[in-house]
């Protein structure tokens, strides 16, 4: 990824691989960068980086502001994500937005807004599933997200 992106810095599918790449990795510091850059060439309609790679970016820049316990920051990158994926998303809802609302539950709950909170958790319920998004929603109202 690295190699490819270095080759073609300016292929939108090679740097969101590389940022994926480090995803995997859990290296939050180069995921912000990357997905930090993304998004600026993004909101810059930079040719090749879509409204799907800022829907991307933002998910990611939202994690990486969780992990780094900046919650309002991170409910900022998951509302845009969310709002990109109702533009996004004609036939059917994106992974993108049913993870971004349930982080954006969890967020609440890690500033103490409950009531928002559970407005996520609802509204990731009216989603499609995706991977286990009801259960946590289900547990998260029964119990709020609780930091580590």
């Amino acid at each position: 990824a690295l190699s490819l992106n270095s080759r073609f810095p300016n292929n939108p599918l090679f740097h969101r691989y590389l940022g994926r790449c480090y995803v995997s990795n859990n290296n939050w510091e180069m995921v912000q960068s990357v997905f930090g850059e993304i998004a600026a060439r993004a909101q810059k309609k930079q040719r090749g980086y879509s409204s799907s790679a800022w829907r991307e970016s933002e998910y990611y820049l939202g994690i990486c502001n969780m992990n780094n316990k900046l919650y309002d920051a991170a409910l900022r990158h998951f509302y845009r994500c969310d709002e990109l994926s109702r533009d996004l998303d004609k036939d059917e809802v994106s992974g993108f937005m049913v993870m971004a609302n349930l982080k954006a539950g969890m967020a609440n709950d890690a500033l103490s807004r409950r009531e928002l909170a559970e407005k996520q958790y609802r509204k990731v319920l009216d989603m499609k599933e995706y991977l286990d998004s009801h259960k946590q929603a289900e547990e998260f109202l029964k119990s709020p997200y609780k930091l580590f």
